[in-house]
């Protein structure tokens, strides 16, 4: 929040643009929220992004051109079968910051990772090797698709707080999603949550270490005990 304060200080005295790192929902309305008075712009070239960049302003701008790319490479899925989480890896290995890198797309032999615009020679002259695999970035002008599918199920919960959700998408007892809670193993919205009360809202994202990652849809109804029916969907 102090980071954002800044930001529009500087939006203002300067009379700028500033763009901020990557962020992802929850992130983008704490900017929106504390900078009410100032025009803040979501970068939309992906239509279904999780992590995004804003664009901060004093005054409306008609045309917006973020200092965004995506870099695209192929492998052969015959002799080696990468993920996101190698993707992921082997950014981090090359010292790249989190908040540099959006979203990752790993489907059919292809992988999709937007950068800020600063990153995108760096990424293409180092990034050359995911675990056995050799691979070529290059810049990459066109839409990519989502490979994201979810598995729904039903589940009755008690309540919303997180340690009664966690217990629900994980399938394990209160006392056990505690202890995650606890550990620092369970994120909401991309945010490390360590209160056991903390209550989740409809279409949270809850990210539990080793168990997967959760969105929550609360089903507009109850049980004849009050309890609630959540729509719980696993990223698959």
């Amino acid at each position: 929040m102090s980071k954002i304060i800044d930001i529009g200080d500087k939006v203002k005295r300067y009379q700028t643009i500033i763009y901020t790192s990557f962020l992802n929902d929850y992130e983008q309305k704490i900017v929106t929220e504390l900078l009410f008075d100032f025009q803040v712009y979501v970068d939309s070239r992906n239509g279904q992004s999780e992590l995004s960049r804003c664009a901060i302003s004093y005054y409306e701008e008609e045309d917006i051109q973020f200092p965004t790319v995506c870099l695209k490479a192929k492998f052969d899925t015959k002799f080696s079968s990468l993920t996101h989480r190698d993707v992921l890896g082997s950014l981090m290995n090359l010292g790249v910051e989190r908040d540099k890198i959006g979203d990752i797309t790993v489907k059919d032999g292809e992988i999709y990772i937007f950068v800020c615009d600063e990153l995108k020679d760096y990424m293409i002259m180092n990034c050359t090797q995911i675990k056995r695999c050799s691979i070529q970035f290059s810049e990459y002008d066109g839409v990519v698709e989502s490979d994201k599918k979810l598995s729904y199920q039903e589940k009755i919960v008690t309540s919303m707080r997180l340690d009664s959700i966690v217990a629900a998408c994980a399938s394990i007892n209160r006392e056990k999603a505690k202890k995650l809670i606890q550990a620092g193993h369970v994120k909401v919205n991309q945010i490390v949550l360590e209160e056991s009360a903390y209550v989740c809202n409809n279409k949270s994202t809850v990210s539990i270490k080793r168990y997967g990652r959760f969105t929550i849809d609360v089903a507009e109804r109850k049980t004849r005990k009050d309890k609630c029916v959540v729509e719980i969907g696993k990223y698959i």
